[in-house]
């Protein structure tokens, strides 16, 4: 190992809720992922994995942090409780208890940045007082930059008519956007949030290129994708022979070609690391048929399952 060779660039893809076989390259038949695809067969495809937890909240501060769940106080004993439960909730990833993978980098001189879904955690107790402190936020815990969704995609971020999460009362407070720590978007326009997030993505890696200087950096690309309630552009729908749940996979396929593209583009590709992965695998719990799984088809092309 060479101490002074240049440290690399790391960029994690984290998809959310997917599972082994729902790429091309693992063997489904529903969705074509051409850029995931590409990744593996210019890198090394692992298929082994054990997440910290089966579950959104827990593995991802496991994740964050390199440490099981339970050290991190982000999981629970009882059903309700085994993730953050709201937006509000006062508790989350603790930088001031737990050394994130972000702030570690920031220490070793990466720029860090993240996109999407972050479910660690916002402000705590203090925040009755005198407003939000955004202690468990993602800038607190070593990110530069953040532009997504705070808390999770969840039943009351469904889509209305015009691809807005405001289908229930409910649905401001637990489905927005914010920039840093500013609210910028309140109801979630969820039809567009992929391509917003990756927005972001690829100015990040764009304002590290024009830096004079090299400065390695860091990047953590959170999607809400495949996680229900399924949502997709209204450009991208009807496109799979996988119904809504194969639009989000392509969907999310197409945002990680347009990250990959830019990273080419702009001369990253031979420093830099590039991980993507599942954050804990399948949700099943609202049942196959809402998870979008059950829309197969066999080797002569009869479709086997339902449409949607």
């Amino acid at each position: 190992v060479d101490p002074t060779a240049p440290k690399p660039n790391i960029l994690v893809l984290l998809v959310d809720d997917m599972g082994y076989s729902d790429t091309s390259l693992f063997g489904s038949p529903n969705a074509s992922t051409p850029h995931i695809d590409r990744l593996a067969g210019r890198g090394v495809k692992l298929t082994q994995w054990i997440s910290g937890a089966s579950i959104c909240t827990p593995s991802r501060a496991s994740l964050q942090t390199g440490r099981y769940p339970i050290r991190t106080g982000c999981t629970g004993t009882t059903e309700k409780f085994r993730v953050i439960p709201t937006p509000s909730n006062p508790g989350g990833l603790d930088p001031a208890q737990h050394l994130g993978i972000a702030t570690a980098l920031k220490q070793a001189g990466y720029a860090t940045g993240m996109s999407g879904k972050w479910h660690l955690g916002v402000s705590g107790n203090e925040a009755l007082q005198g407003g939000p402190d955004s202690r468990f936020a993602p800038n607190a815990n070593g990110y530069d930059s953040y532009l997504g969704s705070p808390y999770t995609n969840t039943p009351m971020c469904a889509m209305d008519g015009d691809g807005v999460s405001d289908t229930l009362k409910s649905s401001p407070g637990f489905c927005y956007m914010t920039a840093n720590t500013t609210v910028v978007q309140q109801p979630l326009r969820l039809e567009n949030f992929t391509g917003t997030i990756t927005d972001h993505a690829v100015w990040f890696l764009r304002q590290q290129a024009r830096k004079p200087q090299r400065q390695p950096w860091f990047f953590f690309m959170s999607y809400f994708h495949v996680h229900t309630p399924l949502f997709t552009n209204r450009t991208n729908r009807g496109r799979s022979r996988g119904g809504q749940f194969g639009d989000n996979v392509e969907e999310m396929d197409d945002s990680v070609g347009r990250i990959i593209d830019t990273v080419d583009q702009l001369g990253f590709t031979n420093d830099t690391l590039i991980f993507f992965t599942s954050d804990n695998g399948p949700y099943q719990e609202e049942g196959w048929e809402f998870s979008g799984r059950t829309n197969l088809y066999n080797a002569a092309g009869e479709h086997l399952g339902r449409t949607n």
